[in-house]
C-alpha cells in the first residue's frame, strides 16, 4: 500500500490547526502542525508534504509571500494554490 506525504498545516491559532488536523485526518491523512512560517520552514527542510494548508497570517509573517519564496527557491516548487474564500486558507498542492 502506497503512504501519502503529510499535510503541513500552519496557523497561528491553536484551535484552528486542530480543526484542520481533524478535518484532513478523516481523509486517512497524516497532519504535521506547527504555529509559524519559521517553523514550517524548519520541517520542510527534514520532511517532504504533500500539500500545505496556511492561514494568510501568521505570528511571524505574511504566509503567502513567505511560504511562496520558500517554495521558488526549492528544487520542486507547489504546483498549484488554491485560497479558500470562505476560510482564507492557502493550499499549496505539492
Amino acid at each position: 500500500m502506497l503512504r501519502a506525504s503529510p499535510i503541513l498545516i500552519v496557523s497561528g491559532e491553536r484551535d484552528h490547526r486542530e480543526k484542520l488536523a481533524d478535518h484532513v485526518s478523516q481523509y486517512g491523512l497524516r497532519p504535521i502542525c506547527c504555529e509559524t512560517i519559521a517553523d514550517a520552514q524548519a520541517l520542510m527542510v527534514r520532511q517532504r508534504f504533500g500539500a500545505v494548508l496556511s492561514q494568510d497570517s501568521v505570528p511571524d509573517g505574511d504566509s503567502r509571500a513567505v511560504i511562496g519564496e520558500m517554495f521558488r527557491n526549492a528544487s520542486k516548487g507547489p504546483s498549484s494554490l488554491y485560497r479558500g474564500e470562505m476560510t482564507g486558507i492557502l493550499i499549496w498542492l505539492l
